[in-house]
């Protein structure tokens, strides 16, 4: 009877192979850093990633009201316009002295963009906020990364420096690396009316009555859409008075006779800035900053070195006389020392 001995073949496996031969597991490795090589210029470079909040937050205020005058007044009918709309995932708000939030949860997947035209639309269409109140504001909220932020400086007048920095912000969108641009440090316009007292009780009319004429003549608001076969239109109704002399010509009162007060014959108008604390200067001069945030799929080093090139090349001798631009601050070393440790 013939006993089977111990088993005296070649080992089998892919680990056995490849300590068979030495050319496989070379092969191999030299493979896995070719493919690292190739994939490390489509990395994203960043210290923060960009977070899709899916959110939108309406923000109104109502100077003087208390919390439950703004739930009443103003959150409610907000939430009961808002809840109607498709893929809202939930509705959070807040209401505190003299301001009210609705922060507005989307589900996954959806677009924005839309979603805050479908809000703008919704808001729009209530006619029954308090006349005191401020027109309500809307804005995505995200987790946006600042890489770049420049200051432009010079002996100017506010509203000189302030168009010219619009002006940096819109060649700086038009760079194909760069796609947020903000401006920051200057402060935003305003149209202040001042009516006398004696004016008005002479006329039979109140602050109330201005506020609302004001605002009457001074709408942008949603009339709804219009669906067609090809596709759905929207339907604004447009009367939104942006200067001085628009506001000037505002009927306050109209007589059966055919006579009219417009509001330029019964109050100051004033077209300039709001009020605040908030001052940047530069070596003693005006200054206003311009941001540059990275979106999404966005590289840190490229909208760095592009933004920089620009800047030299293009903006500053281009610049008037007496105006300067520099780099206040610049985030993409920053993220250069973090990647030099995974080297």
């Amino acid at each position: 009877m013939n006993q089977e001995g111990p088993y005296s073949g070649e080992p089998a496996g892919p680990i056995a192979y490849m300590a068979s031969n030495r050319i496989a597991p070379n092969l191999l490795m030299f493979g896995i850093i070719a493919l690292g090589l190739v994939s490390l210029g489509g990395l994203q470079r960043e210290g923060w990633p960009v977070v899709p909040f899916n959110m939108i937050e309406v923000f109104m205020a109502y100077p003087g009201a208390t919390p439950e005058e703004i739930e009443e007044s103003i959150i409610v009918k907000i939430e009961e316009q808002i809840e109607t709309l498709e893929d809202v995932k939930s509705i959070r708000s807040l209401a505190a002295p003299g301001v009210a939030s609705v922060r507005v949860q989307w589900r996954t997947g959806t677009d924005l963009s839309e979603a805050m035209d479908e809000v703008q639309a919704a808001v729009g269409q209530i006619q029954s906020f308090p006349a005191t109140a401020e027109r309500p504001q809307f804005w995505e909220m995200d987790s946006r990364t600042s890489v770049i932020r420049l200051m432009l400086f010079g002996d100017a007048t506010e509203q000189a420096l302030k168009e010219l920095a619009y002006q940096v912000r819109n060649e700086l969108k038009t760079l194909p690396d760069v796609s947020l641009v903000e401006i920051s440090g200057t402060r935003d316009y305003e149209i202040s009316i001042e009516v006398s007292l004696v004016t008005l009780r002479a006329l039979g009319l109140t602050l109330g009555d201005i506020a609302y004429a004001v605002r009457q003549s001074s709408l942008n608001l949603s009339a709804g859409s219009i669906d067609t076969r090809e596709s759905e239109v929207r339907v604004r109704t447009i009367g939104q008075n942006y200067d001085k002399l628009d506001f000037e010509e505002i009927v306050i009162v109209a007589e059966s006779d055919g006579s009219v007060v417009h509001l330029r014959d019964i109050a100051t108008i004033r077209d300039g800035f709001q009020e605040t604390n908030t001052i940047v200067r530069h070596h003693g001069t005006p200054a206003v900053f311009v941001e540059v945030f990275r979106g999404e799929d966005e590289n840190v080093k490229t909208i760095s070195e592009t933004v920089n090139e620009h800047v030299q090349e293009v903006i500053l001798p281009s610049l008037p006389g007496g105006i300067g631009i520099t780099v206040w601050n610049d985030d993409s070393p920053v993220y250069a020392e973090r990647a030099g440790l995974l080297v």
